[in-house]
C-alpha cells in the first residue's frame, strides 16, 4: 500500500526501492505469494516511472509464473495490468 501511494504522489522510484526490499525478504523466507503480489507492484510501479520496457517484461514474467503455480488472480492481475500498459 504504501508503494502505491508513493507511486500516486509521483515517487514511482522510492516505491520501487521499497518493492525491491520487500520481493528481496519474502524470497529469502520463502513468502511466494507475496513476493508474487509484490512483482506485480513493482511491474506496475517501473511502468509508472517511465521504465515501461522493465516494468511489461516484469508483467510478462509475473503472469508465466503465477500461471505456472496455478495461482490464477495474480496472472489475471498481471495480464491486466499488462493490457493497461499497452498503448
Amino acid at each position: 500500500v504504501e508503494s502505491e501511494v508513493l507511486v500516486l504522489e509521483g515517487k514511482a522510484s522510492a516505491a520501487i526501492a521499497i518493492l525491491d526490499h520487500a520481493q528481496r525478504d519474502a524470497r529469502e523466507r520463502g513468502l511466494h505469494q507475496r513476493e508474487y503480489s509484490v512483482r506485480l507492484a513493482r511491474g506496475k510501479a517501473l511502468i509508472a516511472a517511465g521504465r515501461a520496457r522493465e516494468g511489461v517484461a516484469e508483467l510478462t514474467s509475473l503472469e508465466r509464473d503465477a500461471t505456472g503455480r496455478g495461482w490464477t488472480g495474480i496472472a489475471k492481475s498481471a495480464a491486466e495490468a499488462l493490457a493497461a500498459a499497452r498503448p
